[in-house]
C-alpha cells in the first residue's frame, strides 16, 4: 500500500488533485522500478558455429514497489511441460532455420533442444542449438555474420494443441481486454484511477491490446541494432570480449483506490525481459554485425614464431662461428 500525504493548500478540485499527485508519484516509482525478472540469451563463437542458449520467463505478479511490493496476475496459463530433442525436435527446428535465414539466408539450426513448462501462471522455456552456416574464410581470418541474433519464429508453435509461442495472445489478452475495458477514472462509490504502463511509459487503454496481441516469446527483433552498438566490457581472465544488451517487455497496470484515511495501489503485470550476451575472442573485430577472428587454422602465428626461431638460431650460429675464428687467430 501506498500513502500519500495531503497537502495544506487543496487545489480547486480536490478529486483532480489527488488523481495528478498519485499519477505522478506512480510514474516516479515505476521509472525507478528495478526487476530480476529476465531471460538470458547467450552466444557463444566456438569453430565453424555460434552455441546458442535461451533461457526465457514470462511472468505474471512481479511484485510493484508501487503498490507495497505485491502484484496480481491478468490470468492463467494452462499447466504443461514438452521436451524437444532429435526427431521430435524436427519441426521447430525447421521453423527456427526459416527465422534464422530471414536474416542470413545460409544460417541453419542444429542440435536444437527445447523445454517448455508453465505453472499456471508463468511461462519458462529453455532453448539450445548451434547456427551453422554463418561463417566465410579468407586468407588466415574468418568472418561471421551476427545479423541472425534478432531471429523472429513467425506465428504460432502448438504442441498437443498448446502455444508455445503465442503464449501471450492465446492466453492472457482475453483478460487484458477485460481490464483495458474499465474506465480511467470511476468516481462511485468509491473513486478509482486506473492507469497503464509500457516499459514504465504511460500507454493509453485504447491501444493495450494491439500492443500486446503480437507479442510473442521466440521474437528477439529488440536485438536488431548492430553488434558493434552493443555495450562491450573485455575479460582478461578468459581472454574475451563480452557484448551486452538488454531488450524485452514490461506491461503494468495500477488502479488507485482513494479513501479519506490513505491512498492504495493495486497492481498486476506481465514481465518479459532479457538480456543477451555475446562472447568473442579477444582479438576479435566488430563492424556493424559482423565479426572477424583468427581462423584457428591460421599460419600467421607459426611463421611468427618460426622467424624469430630462425634469426635466435642464425644469432647464435654467428657468434658460435665468430669465437671459433678468433680462436683460430690466437693460435
Amino acid at each position: 500500500m501506498l500513502n500519500l500525504t495531503r497537502e495544506s493548500d487543496q487545489p480547486t478540485h480536490p478529486k483532480l488533485g489527488k488523481l495528478v499527485v498519485a499519477i505522478a508519484l506512480l510514474f516516479l516509482i515505476l521509472t525507478t522500478l528495478a526487476t530480476t525478472s529476465h531471460a538470458d540469451y547467450n552466444v557463444k563463437i566456438l569453430r565453424n558455429s555460434a552455441q546458442v542458449s535461451i533461457a526465457g520467463d514470462l511472468l505474471q505478479g512481479v511484485p510493484s514497489s508501487a503498490a507495497n511490493n505485491t502484484a496480481e496476475p491478468f490470468g492463467t496459463i494452462p499447466v504443461f511441460f514438452f521436451h524437444f530433442t532429435g526427431e521430435n525436435a524436427s519441426l521447430f527446428s525447421n521453423n527456427l532455420t526459416l527465422a534464422l535465414r530471414q536474416r542470413n539466408t545460409g544460417a541453419s539450426a542444429e542440435q536444437v533442444t527445447l523445454d517448455s513448462s508453465s505453472n499456471g501462471t508463468n511461462y519458462h522455456y529453455l532453448l539450445n542449438f548451434n547456427v551453422d552456416g554463418i561463417f566465410s574464410g579468407q586468407s588466415d581470418v574468418d568472418t561471421i555474420d551476427m545479423s541472425w541474433k534478432s531471429f523472429a519464429i513467425a506465428g504460432d508453435f502448438k504442441q498437443n494443441g498448446t502455444s508455445l509461442n503465442a503464449v501471450l495472445p492465446a492466453y492472457l489478452l482475453s483478460s487484458l481486454n477485460l481490464y483495458a475495458q474499465l474506465p480511467a477514472n470511476s468516481g462511485q462509490p468509491r473513486q478509482i484511477a486506473r492507469q497503464w504502463y509500457w516499459n514504465r511509459f504511460i500507454l493509453q487503454r485504447g491501444i493495450v491490446v494491439s500492443t500486446m496481441q503480437d507479442q510473442l516469446m521466440f521474437n528477439y527483433t529488440g536485438l536488431n541494432a548492430p553488434l558493434q552498438s552493443w555495450t562491450a566490457t573485455p575479460d582478461t581472465a578468459s581472454h574475451t570480449v563480452r557484448y551486452r544488451m538488454m531488450t524485452g517487455f514490461n506491461l503494468t497496470y495500477i488502479e488507485t483506490f482513494f479513501d479519506p484515511e490513505g491512498n492504495a495501489n493495486f497492481a498486476r503485470d506481465i514481465i518479459y525481459k532479457i538480456t543477451a550476451t555475446v562472447d568473442l575472442p579477444w582479438n576479435s573485430v566488430v563492424t556493424n554485425n559482423s565479426v572477424m577472428v583468427e581462423s584457428p587454422t591460421a599460419l600467421g602465428p607459426f611463421v611468427m614464431l618460426s622467424i624469430i626461431i630462425s634469426t635466435i638460431v642464425i644469432l647464435a650460429l654467428v657468434v658460435l662461428a665468430e669465437r671459433r675464428f678468433t680462436m683460430l687467430q690466437t693460435v
